[in-house]
């Protein structure tokens, strides 16, 4: 009888051995399964990191493109006010002139009307 309880208990450390191994074979493999997935997500992350970083970059270059235009324009703007009031300064000189010389014809005419009287 004892060596019956032997045998059964032989046969199930056997078993016990065999599933044991068995569960530490599935659970490595897990475990090998998980580390690559780690790893494929660690590449991935880094990937988008990258991407960020550039397009990060990128809107910094743009912001700073963006700002330069601005500049621009508001120097073009000032500019273009500046020759609008030149043009305006020089339209009423213009004026200006064409007055003083209608009068100077006038007086011209008038001159000249009066030394055909004298002769």
């Amino acid at each position: 009888m004892l060596d019956l309880k032997d045998k059964e208990l032989e046969g199930f450390s056997y078993r016990l051995k065999t599933i044991t191994t068995s569960q530490q074979k599935d659970i490595e493999k897990l475990n090998e399964e998980y580390r690559q997935k780690i790893a494929e997500l660690n590449a991935e992350c880094q990937k988008k990191g990258e991407i960020i970083e550039s397009k990060a970059l990128e809107m910094r270059w743009m912001a700073t493109e963006f700002e330069t235009s601005e500049n621009n324009l508001k120097d073009q703007g000032i500019k273009l006010q500046n020759l609008e009031n030149d043009n305006n300064q020089l339209r009423q000189a213009n004026k200006q002139y064409i007055e003083e010389n209608e009068q100077m014809l006038r007086l011209i005419h008038q001159l000249q009307s009066e030394m055909h009287h004298i002769h």
